[in-house]
């Protein structure tokens, strides 16, 4: 039947018939059908946000701790992977196991320089000693590495922490 012999009432009239392709002429799927294509092509899932939060805490006179944790709102890759960040940004640190909480210990005199390593990871947010309890802990730092004479270590440690607990 030709256009126009349907008449105006004829359901047909505005449908057009695409051109169904033989599978004997064209194997290739160059140009695939996307109105006859039952399997749209899958998209792999979207990328879900993975950050986590840096912990720098002081831990000892002559120390500070660099410990990954969660942060709210986002994935938490886990503390394994987070150390693999964490290595590849840090390559001169070895990273310590403190029973459940992996943590990386690094000398006070190091802090600005694994500081700017660490600033350059993607999706991670710092918490870092607050500045007025770091000048402190460098100088006592220096102190305490200074006494060569029998010093108390034990005695310098609980001196070293009990100063500490007023800048907190």
């Amino acid at each position: 039947m030709r256009a126009t012999e349907r008449s105006d009432d004829d359901p047909w009239r505005l449908f057009r018939c695409r051109k169904i392709p033989s599978p004997t002429l064209s194997s290739s799927k160059e140009d695939p059908d996307p109105i006859n294509n039952s399997n749209p092509p899958h998209r792999p899932p979207p990328a879900v946000a993975v950050r986590f939060l840096i912990v720098i805490e002081i831990c000892s006179p002559t120390e500070f701790s660099v410990t990954p944790q969660p942060l709210n709102g986002f994935t938490f890759p886990g503390g394994l992977e987070c150390f693999r960040e964490l290595k590849h940004a840090v390559p001169f640190r070895e990273i310590e196991s403190q029973g459940i909480r992996m943590t990386m210990a690094c000398n006070i005199k190091d802090h600005e320089l694994l500081l700017r390593c660490l600033r350059m990871i993607s999706g991670v947010e710092l918490q870092d000693i607050p500045p007025r309890m770091l000048s402190v802990a460098k100088r006592l730092e220096i102190d305490y590495v200074r006494d060569d004479d029998g010093y108390d270590r034990i005695g310098g440690s609980i001196q070293f922490i009990t100063i500490m607990k007023r800048f907190e």
